[in-house]
Protein backbone atom coordinates (compact mmCIF):
# COMPACT_ATOMS: atom_id res chain seq x y z
CA UNK A 1 0.00 0.00 0.00
CA UNK A 2 2.98 2.33 0.47
CA UNK A 3 3.16 3.57 -3.17
CA UNK A 4 -0.55 4.39 -3.12
CA UNK A 5 -0.26 6.22 0.19
CA UNK A 6 2.78 8.21 -0.95
CA UNK A 7 1.00 9.43 -4.09
CA UNK A 8 -2.17 10.28 -2.14
CA UNK A 9 -0.15 12.31 0.34
CA UNK A 10 1.78 14.12 -2.38
CA UNK A 11 -1.39 14.98 -4.30
CA UNK A 12 -3.04 16.30 -1.12
CA UNK A 13 -0.02 18.48 -0.32
CA UNK A 14 0.08 19.84 -3.88
CA UNK A 15 -3.60 20.75 -3.69
CA UNK A 16 -3.01 22.35 -0.31
CA UNK A 17 -0.47 24.70 -1.85
CA UNK A 18 -3.12 25.79 -4.36
CA UNK A 19 -5.54 26.51 -1.51
CA UNK A 20 -3.00 28.64 0.33
CA UNK A 21 -2.13 30.62 -2.80
CA UNK A 22 -5.75 31.73 -2.97
CA UNK A 23 -6.33 32.13 0.77
CA UNK A 24 -4.98 35.68 0.86
CA UNK A 25 -7.08 36.79 -2.14
CA UNK A 26 -10.58 35.72 -1.20
CA UNK A 27 -12.12 38.67 -3.07
CA UNK A 28 -10.87 37.13 -6.33
CA UNK A 29 -12.49 33.71 -5.78
CA UNK A 30 -15.32 32.86 -8.16
CA UNK A 31 -18.16 30.58 -7.08
CA UNK A 32 -21.38 29.11 -8.40
CA UNK A 33 -24.03 27.03 -6.65
CA UNK A 34 -24.50 23.31 -7.38
CA UNK A 35 -27.52 23.41 -5.07
CA UNK A 36 -28.84 25.24 -2.04
CA UNK A 37 -25.95 25.85 0.41
CA UNK A 38 -23.64 23.86 -1.87
CA UNK A 39 -21.19 26.19 -3.63
CA UNK A 40 -18.21 25.25 -5.77
CA UNK A 41 -15.32 27.64 -6.31
CA UNK A 42 -12.60 27.98 -8.90
CA UNK A 43 -10.23 26.82 -6.14
CA UNK A 44 -12.14 23.52 -5.77
CA UNK A 45 -11.82 22.97 -9.51
CA UNK A 46 -8.13 23.89 -9.65
CA UNK A 47 -7.36 21.52 -6.79
CA UNK A 48 -9.37 18.77 -8.43
CA UNK A 49 -7.53 19.09 -11.73
CA UNK A 50 -4.15 18.91 -10.00
CA UNK A 51 -5.11 15.83 -7.96
CA UNK A 52 -6.70 13.97 -10.86
CA UNK A 53 -3.71 14.65 -13.14
CA UNK A 54 -1.31 13.31 -10.53
CA UNK A 55 -3.35 10.18 -9.86
CA UNK A 56 -3.93 9.45 -13.52
CA UNK A 57 -0.23 9.85 -14.26
CA UNK A 58 0.74 7.44 -11.48
CA UNK A 59 -2.14 4.95 -11.88
CA UNK A 60 -3.68 5.28 -15.36
CA UNK A 61 -5.69 2.06 -14.96
CA UNK A 62 -7.49 3.21 -11.80
CA UNK A 63 -11.02 4.64 -11.75
CA UNK A 64 -11.65 8.04 -10.19
CA UNK A 65 -14.70 9.54 -8.45
CA UNK A 66 -14.43 13.22 -7.55
CA UNK A 67 -16.94 15.59 -5.99
CA UNK A 68 -16.92 18.20 -8.72
CA UNK A 69 -16.38 16.26 -11.96
CA UNK A 70 -17.90 12.90 -11.04
CA UNK A 71 -16.30 9.67 -12.27
CA UNK A 72 -14.39 8.37 -15.25
CA UNK A 73 -16.87 5.64 -16.07
CA UNK A 74 -14.82 4.43 -19.04
CA UNK A 75 -12.27 2.92 -16.66
CA UNK A 76 -13.20 -0.56 -15.43
CA UNK A 77 -11.05 -1.26 -12.39
CA UNK A 78 -11.30 -2.79 -8.93
CA UNK A 79 -9.30 0.25 -7.74
CA UNK A 80 -11.05 3.62 -7.41
CA UNK A 81 -9.80 6.95 -6.09
CA UNK A 82 -12.41 9.04 -4.27
CA UNK A 83 -11.59 12.73 -3.99
CA UNK A 84 -12.93 15.79 -2.21
CA UNK A 85 -10.64 18.53 -3.52
CA UNK A 86 -11.77 21.03 -0.88
CA UNK A 87 -13.94 19.83 1.99
CA UNK A 88 -15.30 22.90 3.76
CA UNK A 89 -15.74 25.20 0.75
CA UNK A 90 -18.19 27.46 2.60
CA UNK A 91 -15.63 27.89 5.38
CA UNK A 92 -12.91 28.69 2.87
CA UNK A 93 -14.77 31.30 0.84
CA UNK A 94 -15.72 33.09 4.07
CA UNK A 95 -12.14 33.17 5.31
CA UNK A 96 -12.85 30.65 8.08
CA UNK A 97 -9.59 28.67 8.16
CA UNK A 98 -10.95 25.16 8.55
CA UNK A 99 -11.00 23.00 5.42
CA UNK A 100 -9.18 20.03 3.96
CA UNK A 101 -8.24 18.03 0.91
CA UNK A 102 -9.46 14.44 1.19
CA UNK A 103 -8.21 11.57 -1.00
CA UNK A 104 -9.09 7.89 -0.58
CA UNK A 105 -8.39 4.72 -2.50
CA UNK A 106 -11.03 1.99 -2.62
CA UNK A 107 -10.29 -1.62 -3.49
CA UNK A 108 -13.37 -3.55 -4.58
CA UNK A 109 -15.49 -0.85 -2.96
CA UNK A 110 -13.74 -0.81 0.42
CA UNK A 111 -11.55 2.12 1.54
CA UNK A 112 -7.93 1.00 2.00
CA UNK A 113 -5.89 4.23 1.79
CA UNK A 114 -6.69 7.69 3.08
CA UNK A 115 -5.00 11.09 3.12
CA UNK A 116 -6.53 14.25 4.61
CA UNK A 117 -4.56 17.51 4.52
CA UNK A 118 -5.42 20.71 6.38
CA UNK A 119 -3.37 23.38 4.57
CA UNK A 120 -4.02 26.08 7.17
CA UNK A 121 -2.57 24.01 10.01
CA UNK A 122 -0.12 22.14 7.77
CA UNK A 123 -1.44 18.83 9.13
CA UNK A 124 -1.38 15.69 6.99
CA UNK A 125 -3.35 12.70 8.27
CA UNK A 126 -2.57 9.43 6.49
CA UNK A 127 -3.40 5.75 6.79
CA UNK A 128 -3.25 2.53 4.81
CA UNK A 129 -5.01 -0.70 5.69
CA UNK A 130 -2.94 -2.72 8.14
CA UNK A 131 -0.26 -0.04 8.54
CA UNK A 132 -1.66 2.31 11.20
CA UNK A 133 -2.50 6.01 11.03
CA UNK A 134 -0.27 9.06 11.30
CA UNK A 135 -0.42 12.83 11.69
CA UNK A 136 2.64 14.42 10.08
CA UNK A 137 4.34 11.00 10.17
CA UNK A 138 3.71 10.43 13.89
CA UNK A 139 1.42 7.59 15.00
CA UNK A 140 -2.02 8.55 16.28
CA UNK A 141 -4.67 6.72 18.30
CA UNK A 142 -8.33 7.34 19.03
CA UNK A 143 -9.58 8.40 22.44
CA UNK A 144 -10.17 5.76 25.10
CA UNK A 145 -12.88 7.70 26.96
CA UNK A 146 -15.80 5.33 27.60
CA UNK A 147 -18.53 7.75 28.74
CA UNK A 148 -20.43 10.46 26.88
CA UNK A 149 -20.40 12.80 29.86
CA UNK A 150 -16.61 13.05 29.53
CA UNK A 151 -16.60 13.28 25.75
CA UNK A 152 -16.31 16.01 23.13
CA UNK A 153 -18.37 15.02 20.08
CA UNK A 154 -18.35 16.35 16.53
CA UNK A 155 -21.35 16.51 14.22
CA UNK A 156 -22.68 18.05 11.02
CA UNK A 157 -26.04 19.81 10.75
CA UNK A 158 -28.14 18.97 7.66
CA UNK A 159 -28.13 21.78 5.10
CA UNK A 160 -29.47 20.22 1.88
CA UNK A 161 -33.11 19.87 0.87
CA UNK A 162 -32.80 16.06 0.67
CA UNK A 163 -31.70 15.78 4.32
CA UNK A 164 -34.14 15.24 7.19
CA UNK A 165 -33.45 18.02 9.68
CA UNK A 166 -36.15 16.90 12.11
CA UNK A 167 -34.73 13.37 12.32
CA UNK A 168 -31.25 14.80 12.88
CA UNK A 169 -32.46 17.11 15.65
CA UNK A 170 -33.89 14.13 17.53
CA UNK A 171 -30.44 12.52 17.55
CA UNK A 172 -28.85 15.85 18.49
CA UNK A 173 -31.07 16.15 21.55
CA UNK A 174 -30.13 12.63 22.58
CA UNK A 175 -26.38 13.30 22.38
CA UNK A 176 -26.43 16.93 23.59
CA UNK A 177 -28.17 15.90 26.79
CA UNK A 178 -25.35 13.47 27.64
CA UNK A 179 -22.06 14.71 26.12
CA UNK A 180 -19.57 17.11 27.67
CA UNK A 181 -19.70 19.19 24.49
CA UNK A 182 -20.64 19.17 20.80
CA UNK A 183 -18.78 20.89 17.96
CA UNK A 184 -19.90 21.60 14.39
CA UNK A 185 -16.92 22.86 12.38
CA UNK A 186 -18.13 22.31 8.80
CA UNK A 187 -15.64 19.82 7.33
CA UNK A 188 -16.52 16.16 7.84
CA UNK A 189 -13.12 14.93 6.65
CA UNK A 190 -11.42 16.87 9.43
CA UNK A 191 -14.01 15.74 11.98
CA UNK A 192 -13.03 12.14 11.21
CA UNK A 193 -9.33 12.98 11.30
CA UNK A 194 -9.88 14.59 14.70
CA UNK A 195 -11.55 11.42 15.98
CA UNK A 196 -8.49 9.50 14.78
CA UNK A 197 -6.10 11.69 16.78
CA UNK A 198 -8.39 11.96 19.85
CA UNK A 199 -9.22 15.67 19.51
CA UNK A 200 -12.81 14.48 19.24
CA UNK A 201 -14.05 11.40 21.07
CA UNK A 202 -16.75 10.69 18.50
CA UNK A 203 -18.53 12.04 15.43
CA UNK A 204 -21.86 11.46 13.72
CA UNK A 205 -23.59 12.91 10.68
CA UNK A 206 -26.26 11.94 8.14
CA UNK A 207 -26.46 12.26 4.36
CA UNK A 208 -22.78 12.57 3.52
CA UNK A 209 -21.16 11.59 0.21
CA UNK A 210 -18.41 9.00 -0.32
CA UNK A 211 -15.79 11.70 -0.90
CA UNK A 212 -16.66 13.27 2.47
CA UNK A 213 -15.91 10.15 4.49
CA UNK A 214 -13.91 7.51 2.59
CA UNK A 215 -10.44 8.75 3.59
CA UNK A 216 -11.51 9.43 7.16
CA UNK A 217 -12.92 5.92 7.52
CA UNK A 218 -9.51 4.39 6.83
CA UNK A 219 -7.71 6.81 9.13
CA UNK A 220 -10.09 6.27 12.07
CA UNK A 221 -9.98 2.48 11.76
CA UNK A 222 -6.20 2.41 11.47
CA UNK A 223 -6.01 4.62 14.57
CA UNK A 224 -7.91 1.94 16.49
CA UNK A 225 -11.41 3.37 16.16
CA UNK A 226 -14.71 2.05 14.89
CA UNK A 227 -16.74 3.38 11.95
CA UNK A 228 -20.24 2.38 10.91
CA UNK A 229 -23.82 3.51 10.55
CA UNK A 230 -25.29 5.22 13.64
CA UNK A 231 -27.75 2.36 14.20
CA UNK A 232 -24.98 -0.23 13.89
CA UNK A 233 -26.30 -1.79 10.66
CA UNK A 234 -25.57 -1.29 6.97
CA UNK A 235 -22.78 0.30 4.95
CA UNK A 236 -22.09 3.92 5.91
CA UNK A 237 -20.11 4.54 2.71
CA UNK A 238 -23.26 3.80 0.70
CA UNK A 239 -25.82 5.42 2.99
CA UNK A 240 -23.74 8.45 3.98
CA UNK A 241 -24.92 8.07 7.58
CA UNK A 242 -21.84 7.69 9.76
CA UNK A 243 -20.75 7.21 13.34
CA UNK A 244 -17.07 7.14 14.29
CA UNK A 245 -15.61 6.77 17.78
CA UNK A 246 -13.19 4.87 19.94
CA UNK A 247 -14.29 1.29 20.69
CA UNK A 248 -15.25 2.16 24.26
CA UNK A 249 -17.64 4.91 23.17
CA UNK A 250 -18.98 3.57 19.86
CA UNK A 251 -21.69 1.31 21.32
CA UNK A 252 -22.78 3.99 23.80
CA UNK A 253 -23.21 6.52 21.01
CA UNK A 254 -24.90 4.00 18.75
CA UNK A 255 -27.41 3.11 21.46
CA UNK A 256 -28.09 6.78 22.15
CA UNK A 257 -28.54 7.64 18.46
CA UNK A 258 -30.74 4.64 17.82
Amino acid sequence: MKPYLNIAGKAALDAGRIVMRHAGRLHEIRTHDKGRNDPVSNVDLECERAIVEELQHAFPDHAILSEESGGNDAVDSEWQWVIDPLDGTINFIHGFPHCAISIALLHKGAPVVGAIFDPFKNELFMAAQGEGATLNQRKIRVSSRPRLDDSLIGTGIPYRDDQDLDAYLRTFRGIAGEAAGIRRAGAAALDLAYVACARLDGFWEFGLRPWDIAAGMVIVREAGGMVGEPDGDGDCLKSGNILAAGPALFKTMSDQLR
